[in-house]
C-alpha cells in the first residue's frame, strides 16, 4: 500500500496486490503548495523520484513524502533593489538582501508597515508567505563654506529629513 504524510501534502497511486518480483509502479501527486521530497519504507528512503517501480518482494506500505512550500517576495521603494525573493520549503532560511543606488541611503525593511529589520541583509526561517520592502531615503550632501575671516562646519552627506546645524 502507500500513503502521504502528510495527508494533505498530496496524492499516491499504485497500491494493489503484485505477483512477486514484479514491478509496482508508484507515483506521488503533490498538492499545491506542496512539493515531493521522497519515498519511504519503514522511515528508510527508497526512492527521491515522485514515480518509480518498486519491486513487489513482500506486503510493504510505502509513504510518500511532502514538504510544504511558502512564497517570500522581497521588494523596494524608490531608490535600491532587494533580493531574495522565491519559493521555499517550510522551514528552510530564506536571506533577503537591500542594495541602495547611489544617492540614497538603506532606511529599513518592513513588513505590512511593521519595521522588521534595520539592516539590510535579513534571515529568517520560512514558517508561512511573507512578503517585505526595503525602504530607501534620499540622501543629500550639504557643503558649508565660510566667508574670509570664519570658519565652518556642518559639511557631509545627509538622510533626506535630518537636521543638520551647520
Amino acid at each position: 500500500g502507500t500513503v502521504s504524510s502528510p495527508t494533505i501534502g498530496g496524492s499516491t497511486s499504485g497500491s494493489g496486490i503484485y505477483d512477486i518480483n514484479t514491478n509496482a509502479p508508484l507515483t506521488a501527486t503533490p498538492s499545491i503548495g506542496y512539493r515531493f521530497v521522497n519515498w519511504t519504507e519503514n522511515g528508510v528512503v527508497v526512492s527521491t523520484s515522485s514515480s518509480f517501480n518498486y519491486i513487489a518482494i513482500k506486503d510493504a506500505t510505502l509513504q510518500a513524502n511532502f514538504v510544504q512550500r511558502f512564497t517570500i517576495t522581497a521588494s523596494s521603494t524608490a531608490g535600491g533593489s532587494a533580493s531574495g525573493s522565491g519559493v521555499y520549503d517550510n522551514g528552510a532560511t530564506a536571506s533577503l538582501s537591500a542594495s541602495a543606488l547611489a544617492g540614497y541611503a538603506f532606511q529599513n525593511l518592513t513588513e505590512a508597515g511593521t519595521v522588521v529589520s534595520a539592516n539590510p541583509g535579513y534571515s529568517f526561517a520560512v514558517d508561512k508567505d511573507r512578503t517585505l520592502v526595503a525602504n530607501f531615503i534620499l540622501k543629500f550632501n550639504i557643503t558649508a563654506i565660510a566667508n574670509t575671516g570664519g570658519t565652518a562646519i556642518g559639511s557631509g552627506s545627509y538622510n533626506s529629513g535630518t537636521v543638520v546645524a551647520l
